[in-house]
């Protein structure tokens, strides 16, 4: 049977090694710290986020007949970290101006993904981000010059009702109202 909890700290770390500055400096992070971490690569995409982490019960996948698109960008997993340790292990890497685009906490329910599923997931959910980051200037911006033109206030208006919606916006959504936005500032 797997273990419910993550019986010890652990940061998985990708594209993130000893070998690159960054990689370095978020590792100096983790040690002043006190938490272990791990270094991972594309060899290890194909395996369960249980396993990267060291947890019982989990053994290592074959890898698979065709192998996982790569992956580019950084990223950051964490386990066993408190909520207390966790804020404060963030703090200090936005402190050494440390961003790291994927980050996540390994939970009950990631633990069985893939390394491969779970970067994919976490490249969607940045990629929503960033479009409801764009919205949201764009919004302010043809606010701020609204008044008078038609097409401005109606774009301004959806963009505002997106924002403030309560159910998070379909990406179609988010970018066909970022296109009008663009659109109606562009003719100022």
């Amino acid at each position: 049977m797997k273990a419910r909890t993550i019986p010890q700290e652990i940061a998985l770390l990708y594209h993130l090694g000893k070998g690159t500055p960054r990689g370095r400096r978020v590792q100096e992070v983790l040690d002043e710290l006190g938490i272990p971490c791990r270094e991972l690569g594309p060899e290890d995409l194909c395996q369960s986020i249980g396993w990267c982490a060291g947890l019982a019960g989990y053994r290592p996948a074959q890898p698979p007949a065709q192998p996982p698109a790569p992956v580019r960008e950084e990223a950051l997993l964490l386990g066993g970290l408190t909520k207390d340790r966790l804020d404060h292990l963030l703090a200090q890497l936005k402190e050494s101006e440390l961003s790291i685009e994927l980050k996540a906490v390994i939970t009950p329910y990631n633990r069985e993904w893939t390394l491969a599923k779970l970067f994919s997931e976490l490249q969607e959910e940045h990629r929503f981000f960033q479009r409801v980051q764009r919205l949201t200037q764009l919004t302010e911006r043809a606010e701020a010059q609204a008044g008078g033109d038609g097409e401005l206030d109606a774009a301004a208006r959806e963009g505002r009702r997106i924002l403030e919606a309560d159910k998070a916006p379909e990406p179609l959504t988010l970018q066909n109202a970022i296109e009008g936005l663009e659109a109606a500032l562009s003719k100022l």
